[in-house]
């Protein structure tokens, strides 16, 4: 079987590493992927090169012209391809693969993949929530529309979209690569200048209003214990962000965050850090709690997304946008010992081997494909 899967961006984000994930694991099945890239070739690409995964990287803009220009190239690559599934991933890729059906020449499955939730909906720009619109009046036409969490199914299809179709599939994760590492505690420490009795809470997101960092530098403010270190890693978070850099020095607690930017192998930082913490507003399911438990990491995180499933009584889960609970938990979980911090780690990464192991989410993937298939080219 031959899958196309048409992501929005190759921007280091979380569906990313979700695809890179799941186009190796399909192998096993025997699954050639291929990938169709709509923004600019920035690097990430050759991750997916280097794994044997053809990408065409088209550099479309998010514009109407943008779009026609992008389903011409699509539906060339589709003809060449000749994928039996093609698969999007997020909006604008799902808009392309409906234009793409009256442009190729090919017959093929289409399936959709939305990443996340709405929650942020009204505070997105007005260019994006028309894309989301366009999806919901064009959903009728996948074969299947594959959400990562129930919580996102609800809320596309309350909003407008297909029930026709809809399932969730869970992100999946490679324990094997993210797993505890205890040699790598001194080595980061050592690394950055982090003292052996300082707490090193950690955050991975992309500089974006979703991620919640204004509220996640708020809550870290607060806190009176200076022990407490906080390491942020992510796209545009940075040095060079004057806007970040600026909140933190009004707060008052710049020299204590170390901001590490985007980061190709976060496998070797998170094992090393003491707590992780996600601030995020807005969710579909998050891949760095789940790589943070795997790692044998406790987390506290907001109740987005599929965030409250992934850590239940495992940790500790707040409301969203409340920097003052946020800062209250961190408070309550560097009280309770490095021992409890540990166990509760150990038991976040076994909940991770058993619901959300890769070779599993793999198999219901392809499933869904086959599935697809066998209901022919919708």
């Amino acid at each position: 079987m031959r899958v196309l899967h048409c992501i929005t961006g190759l921007s280091g984000d979380g569906a990313q590493r979700m695809l890179l994930r799941l186009a190796q694991s399909l192998r096993v099945h025997g699954v050639d992927s291929a990938v169709v890239n709509l923004g600019p070739d920035d690097g990430v690409a050759r991750n997916f090169e280097d794994a044997g995964i053809r990408v065409w990287s088209l550099d479309i803009a998010a514009s109407p012209l943008g779009m026609v220009r992008g389903v011409r190239s699509l539906s060339s690559i589709i003809d060449s391809f000749k994928p039996e599934v093609v698969q999007g991933w997020m909006y604008h890729a799902n808009l392309l693969i409906c234009g793409a059906r009256i442009g190729s020449r090919s017959k093929f499955s289409s399936l959709w993949n939305i990443r996340r939730g709405l929650d942020d909906y009204s505070e997105r720009r007005a260019k994006t929530r028309c894309v989301i619109r366009g999806n919901a009046y064009l959903s009728k036409n996948a074969g299947r529309i594959i959400y990562c969490t129930e919580i996102s199914r609800q809320q596309h299809e309350r909003f407008g979209f297909s029930s026709k179709h809809g399932m969730v599939i869970e992100n999946g994760f490679d324990t094997s690569r993210f797993r505890p590492r205890p040699d790598l505690r001194n080595t980061i420490r050592a690394r950055y200048g982090i003292g052996e009795n300082d707490v090193l809470i950690g955050n991975i997101g992309r500089y974006d209003l979703a991620k919640g960092h204004k509220f996640l530098i708020e809550a870290f403010a607060k806190l009176n214990d200076t022990s407490a270190r906080l390491i942020m890693i992510g796209r545009g978070v940075d040095a060079s962000n004057h806007e970040l850099v600026s909140m933190l020095d009004r707060l008052g607690c710049r020299k204590r965050v170390l901001l590490l930017g985007e980061q190709s192998a976060v496998e070797n930082i998170l094992p090393a850090l003491d707590l992780y913490c996600s601030s995020s507003i807005a969710e579909g399911f998050p891949n760095a709690i789940a790589e943070a438990l795997s790692c044998g990491v406790a987390s506290i995180v907001t109740d987005t997304g599929a965030s409250r499933e992934i850590v239940d009584g495992l940790g500790w889960v707040v409301e969203p946008r409340d920097s003052d609970a946020l800062s209250r938990s961190l408070a309550e979980a560097l009280q309770v010992g490095d021992g409890r911090l540990k166990e509760l780690g150990q038991l976040g990464r076994e909940r991770i081997e058993n619901r959300y192991g890769l070779r599993t989410i793999t198999d219901r993937y392809y499933r869904a494909y086959e599935e697809a298939c066998m209901l022919g080219a919708s």
